[in-house]
């Protein structure tokens, strides 16, 4: 079972880099409320600052669920923990991946890969910055159902053209 992890610095940047974001836009959206007194037109940067707060922690939250710290792949199964909300393992069986999108294959090479288990009805995602990236991407793909393969094989001919 081949173990894949983030370095410290990309874990730090996925899991905690909305907290100082988050309160630097505080800090604006404070000053621009204090505006709105002397100037009506603050209330349009109040606005877009709490737009982008909620933006961004929404994205957070949702990594949060979906993309583990930690993950080990063989051919059979990916067994995915370190979730920061959730202390449990997912046991994803490549047999149940009915799914697999984003990423390089989607043509997108720096966005991240999702699997999709149909048994589970779960998404997780792997972000490129994974130590072996490619090598855990080609064990779930050399693991998957074959009818799913031919499929991203015809998709990835389809976006080279």
């Amino acid at each position: 079972m081949q173990r894949y992890r983030y370095s410290l610095i990309t874990k730090l940047i996925y899991r905690y880099f909305n907290i100082p974001m988050t309160v630097c836009l505080l800090i604006f959206l404070i000053a621009s409320l204090l505006q709105i007194r002397e100037h009506w037109y603050s209330i349009i940067a109040s606005l877009a600052d709490l737009a982008v707060i909620i933006i961004l922690n929404k994205y957070y939250f949702s990594t949060y669920s979906s993309f583990p710290a930690d993950i080990c792949a063989d051919n059979e199964k990916i067994i995915c923990s370190g979730f920061l909300l959730n202390r449990n393992k997912i046991v994803i069986m490549m047999a149940n991946i009915d799914r697999i999108t984003g990423g390089i294959i989607d043509g997108f090479p720096t966005r991240p890969v999702y699997i999709h288990d149909s048994k589970l009805d779960l998404t997780i995602g792997f972000y490129m910055h994974v130590n072996n990236f490619r090598n855990l991407l080609s064990t779930i793909l050399k693991n998957i159902p074959e009818e799913l393969y031919i499929g991203l094989l015809a998709k990835l001919k389809e976006k080279k053209v």
